[in-house]
């Protein structure tokens, strides 16, 4: 692969970091995302969970609500995730274009 390609490559990967990214904040301003996912699982859920759990009744359960917990908490890092990627692929897409755009002129005086 050349560099060229390589380069190009990284600017593909960074603009659907980007994207998802972008689809991320799309979903946490919709209104109907933030009900039932940021409100209603994320934070309603996790409250939920967490007072059934201290219940001597619920002892019996406890692995199934701290599987349900952890659900919760790597969904939460995966969406974190999806927008702290985007940020960084955001900030390295301006230098991947910089350098194809060198690559190139350099290609285009070796020709």
């Amino acid at each position: 692969m050349s560099q060229t390609e390589e380069i190009e490559l990284s600017i593909a990967e960074a603009k659907k970091m980007i994207a998802r990214k972008d689809a991320a904040n799309r979903l946490a301003d919709n209104a109907d995302f933030k009900e039932l996912i940021l409100d209603g699982y994320l934070k309603e859920e996790t409250i939920r969970l967490g007072h059934i759990s201290a219940d001597p009744n619920m002892k019996p359960h406890k692995e199934d609500i701290f599987l349900s917990l952890q659900g919760i908490s790597l969904f939460r890092q995966y969406m974190q995730n999806m927008i702290r990627m985007g940020d960084i692929a955001a900030a390295e897409l301006f230098e991947h274009e910089q350098a194809l755009d060198e690559v190139r002129s350099e290609e285009a005086y070796i020709i």
